[in-house]
């Protein structure tokens, strides 16, 4: 796959990446309708479209090698939701657990507490992420059976950043990094034993009744059914 965004401080740069195991990959770059899964992978999930709803934007221009990026205005039905079935996405919340999240966002404010996206809830069941800029610019990521697990790591302006998630049950280890910097090991020894279906599918802005709606942009999501390592780039 090549016009990956790579470089966080060359923003016209890109780069090429393995596409085994990427399950979706939404540019979000649609000038309207719904969000395409564009990946070309053998393991894509089929279907898997984002169906749009609410006061959501487009075209909210990025500085990200001159596309255009998808605007998130806060509020209840504001969303973004994939139109595939639940189970499409065991490998992120169930004893199988194995994924690499990978997307560029820009938050409106420092000051709020921002749901980037997540499986509908917090919930056992569930997988989420929190940006706690109101509290301490940090992360919390809600991982199934394991809770709320939160980062060392901190992102205190509203500037765009590239990040990376991942997370591997048979080692236990859930990672985190911004702009390609140091890997933070988030949490470790964990163990997913959940084998229950998720609150809701996958999706980005308000999935549910929170009040923490996404207020910023995002752009180029990828989902991988694997642990991305440098060898892949």
């Amino acid at each position: 796959m090549t016009g990956f965004l790579i470089n966080s401080y060359n923003y016209a740069a890109t780069s090429t990446i393995s596409d085994v195991g990427l399950k979706a990959l939404w540019n979000m770059n649609e000038a309207s309708g719904n969000l395409l899964n564009t990946s070309e992978s053998d393991n894509a999930m089929s279907d898997s479209y984002l169906a749009t709803a609410g006061t959501t934007g487009y075209g909210a221009t990025g500085h990200i090698s001159g596309l255009d990026s998808y605007d998130y205005a806060g509020g209840d039905g504001d969303k973004a939701v994939a139109n595939n079935t639940k189970s499409d996405y065991d490998f992120l919340t169930k004893t199988n657990a194995l994924f690499t999240l990978m997307w560029w966002s820009q938050f409106d404010s420092t000051s709020g507490a921002d749901d980037l996206f997540g499986t509908g809830g917090s919930t056992s069941s569930d997988l989420s992420i929190r940006y706690r800029g109101v509290v301490d610019d940090k992360f919390a990521i809600f991982l199934a059976d394991e809770g709320e697990q939160l980062t060392t790591l901190t992102v205190s302006n509203t500037n765009w950043h590239f990040y990376m998630l991942q997370y591997d049950n048979s080692v236990g280890t859930l990672k985190m990094s911004v702009d390609n910097g140091t890997v933070e090991n988030v949490a470790t020894g964990l163990n997913i034993e959940n084998t229950a279906a998720q609150t809701g599918t996958f999706g980005f802005g308000d999935n549910s009744s929170s009040t923490n709606e996404f207020n910023g942009k995002m752009q180029q999501f990828m989902m991988f059914n694997k642990i991305v390592s440098a060898s892949d780039i």
